[in-house]
């Protein structure tokens, strides 16, 4: 199941790069990350958040700084996988994965 905001929405098809980010049980942890990215100077870029069965807060933490700082986003929501390779949740000609724990 894929859900966006309207920003992803409208203007997905304008961005050059995708940020893969897989989440699972990160609540602690995602919202530093995730704030890293949306503090980009550079703005061209869209934030793919892969919802892997998390029944934390994860997802919602993500979407509300997402949002706060206009950044384009998807929300895929899968049963838990494990982490996407990211090829098939890529949208643009560049790709970046990057941990949920993780800052940009």
């Amino acid at each position: 199941m894929i859900s966006g905001n309207e920003f992803w929405e409208v203007n997905h098809m304008q961005c050059e790069i995708s940020v893969i980010v897989p989440i699972y049980q990160v609540e602690n942890y995602i919202k530093d990350s995730i704030t890293s990215i949306a503090q980009q100077s550079f703005r061209n870029f869209e934030v793919v958040l892969v919802n892997d069965g998390s029944t934390d807060s994860s997802v919602a933490i993500a979407e509300n700084i997402l949002s706060a700082h206009n950044v384009n986003y998807v929300v895929i929501n899968q049963e838990n996988k494990g982490l996407p390779l990211g090829k098939e949740y890529r949208y643009h000609k560049f790709i970046r994965k990057m941990d949920s724990m993780h800052r940009f």
